[in-house]
Formats: structure tokens, C-alpha cells, sequence
């Protein structure tokens, strides 16, 4: 019954890679030039946790490849609009080797860093990996002053609705095949998934009829990225009305900070915008986790370790997100804005 459930979710996951590269060959053949070396390097993960034993069922891996192949998709919209061709190429390749792989390398044996720094985060679903290094991105552009360029309403309803779809459907099937096995807890898991991002959702709206007066596809469409980021590493750990509350916070923190950068790296319902805010909301729910965690988080123990944990565990991510995307976009020195 595991293997198959475990076989299930990443058959999924390489089913909804494969619509998503079929789409984008009909339109933008140039992303998935891009993307091609991120898979490669994600690819080389796998195959390095194997010879390792590390990966050991070909289930395991098949689920990890699903995921690599979507996160290589969102590291070619990583790459700032200037950069182009192999230049692109190279850069979310080598992004993809220096910020997320690293990270999540450590994922499959945290003990090697966290347990000699005394530390023991929370991180279902390797948020600090895959969510939280979208910071270093987010924060070139912003430095860069670099306004991308699109219309500013946001792609055509059904474009947005699928990505929207697709992250939220990848979500889904990672976090119910990463545990390896069907249990208990997978039901937690996956109301989580369901709940946070439907209330990060309204939040955005919300904040966006509050800060413009107006009620956009796009908005509601960012709030579900978003709290799909803030419910990656919460698991089974929450309880539903917590999940509710944190993806309120997550839709409405993005929210504030997405309409306040708008001028730098923001437009409405763009999912490269989107996506490179991720990093917010994860952050949020990676720290929610050290308050409201079931039988670890602060107000259930009264002790603040949990959420020095995952506080110091966000900081570490950071940067070294930053620190790595500062040396893959060094081939994008000299090219124009």
C-alpha cells in the first residue's frame, strides 16, 4: 500500500510536469531551454542520493525527480528578463546548484548541521530548500530597481488559472508522497494544503480591495501561491483553525509587501512575481511553527526553543540564499535592465 500510494503522488506530479512542459512549448520554448539545466542539476540530486543509498526506493525517487522537474520550471523564471539564451541557461542552472540543491541536500540528513548548531526545526515539507531561497531573487530585483515588463492586470484568467492550478496541485502531491508512506497524518497534511491557501486567498483580496478598491483574478490567484508556500513546512503539525490563521497572515503579509515593492520587482498576477515572493510566506510558516506547532510550539509548551529553531533556520536560508545568488547572477554583470 505505501509504495503504491508513494508511486501514485509521483506519477501525478510527473504527469502535471509534463502538461505544464507541453503548454509551455506551445508559447515559450525559450523557458524551457532555461529550465533544462536546473533539472539536470536536480537530477544529479537523485542519482547522487541513490549511488549514497540515501534514495533507496525507486518510488522515493521518482517522487523527487517530479518535484526537481517543477522547481527547474520555476528557476528559469528565477533569471531577470535580461538575461537571455545560454546566458539565462547558465545562470538558473548554477542558482539551482548553489541555493536550493545544497539545501535541500541537507534536508535528507539535517543532523549533519542543526543537531551541532543545537537546533531541531520543523520542516515537513523542506520549505527552508524550496521556498524560503526564493529571497535571494526577490531581493536583486528589488536592489536592481528592475521593473519587469508585462502588462500590469496580470496574464489572460485561464493562463493564471492554470499555474495557479499547477503550484497548487504540485504542493499537493509533494507533501502527500514525501512522507513515503500513507498514514494517519497524511489527512492533517493535506487539510493544511487545502485550508491555507484558501485563506491566504482571501487575505490578499482582502488587503487589495483595502490598499487599490479593487477585486482581481490575480490577487486571488497570488494568495493561493502564497499560502501554499506557508503551508509547505507545517505537515501534520497544525491544527485546522491554525492552518486557517496562518494562511490569513501569510495571504496578508505578501500582500503588503508584493503592493509596497510593486514599483521594483511587481506585477499583478504575474506568476514570476509570485513566485518570487514565495519566500514570505514560507518564512511565515516556517516561524508560525515555533508558536502554534501541535505539542511543540510555544503556547502549547511555553518554551521559546522550537521557535529559536526555526527563527535561526529562516535566517540560515537567507542567507545563503543570498550569498549564492549573488555569485550565480554574476554572469548577468554588464547586460541591460
Amino acid at each position: 500500500m505505501d509504495a503504491a500510494w508513494t508511486t501514485g503522488t509521483a506519477l501525478v506530479l510527473l504527469a502535471l510536469d509534463a502538461v505544464a512542459v507541453m503548454l509551455i512549448a506551445r508559447r515559450r520554448r525559450g523557458l524551457l531551454l532555461r529550465a533544462a539545466p536546473a533539472a539536470v542539476v536536480w537530477l544529479a540530486l537523485i542519482l547522487v542520493g541513490a549511488l549514497a543509498g540515501v534514495v533507496v526506493a525507486v518510488s522515493a525517487a521518482l517522487v523527487y525527480a517530479g518535484l526537481g522537474i517543477a522547481l527547474a520550471l520555476a528557476a528559469a523564471l528565477a533569471v531577470p528578463p535580461r538575461a537571455r539564451g545560454a546566458r539565462a541557461a547558465i545562470v538558473a542552472g548554477l542558482w539551482t546548484l548553489l541555493v536550493p540543491v545544497p539545501l535541500a541536500a541537507l534536508s535528507f540528513d539535517p543532523a549533519i548541521v542543526y543537531d551541532a548548531a543545537g537546533l531541531v526545526p520543523l520542516d515537513y515539507g523542506a520549505a527552508l530548500a524550496i521556498a524560503v531561497p526564493w529571497l535571494g531573487p526577490l531581493a536583486a530585483r528589488v536592489a536592481s530597481g528592475t521593473r519587469l515588463s508585462g502588462d500590469r492586470h496580470g496574464p489572460p484568467a485561464l493562463r493564471l488559472a492554470l499555474a495557479t492550478a499547477f503550484v497548487w496541485l504540485v504542493a499537493l502531491a509533494w507533501l502527500a508522497g514525501i512522507e513515503l508512506h500513507l498514514d494517519s497524518d497524511t489527512s492533517r497534511v493535506l487539510t493544511t494544503a487545502v485550508l491555507a491557501p484558501i485563506a491566504s486567498a482571501a487575505g490578499w483580496l482582502v488587503v487589495e480591495r483595502l490598499r487599490l478598491a479593487r477585486t482581481t483574478p490575480g490577487a486571488a490567484a497570488s494568495g493561493v501561491v502564497a499560502g501554499v508556500a506557508a503551508a509547505l513546512p507545517a505537515g501534520a503539525s497544525l491544527d485546522p483553525l491554525w492552518s486557517i490563521i496562518l494562511g490569513a497572515v501569510a495571504g496578508c503579509s505578501s500582500a503588503l509587501i508584493g503592493y509596497s515593492a510593486r514599483a521594483a520587482a511587481w506585477h499583478w498576477g504575474s506568476l514570476r512575481h509570485v513566485l518570487a515572493l514565495t519566500s514570505i510566506p514560507a518564512a511565515i510558516g516556517v516561524v508560525f511553527l515555533g508558536l502554534f506547532a501541535s505539542e511543540y510550539g510555544l503556547v502549547y509548551t511555553g518554551s521559546v526553543d522550537l521557535v529559536e529553531s526555526q527563527f535561526v533556520a529562516v535566517a540560515a536560508s537567507a542567507l545563503w540564499s543570498g550569498a549564492g545568488t549573488a555569485v550565480a547572477f554574476l554572469p548577468l554583470i554588464g547586460t541591460r535592465a
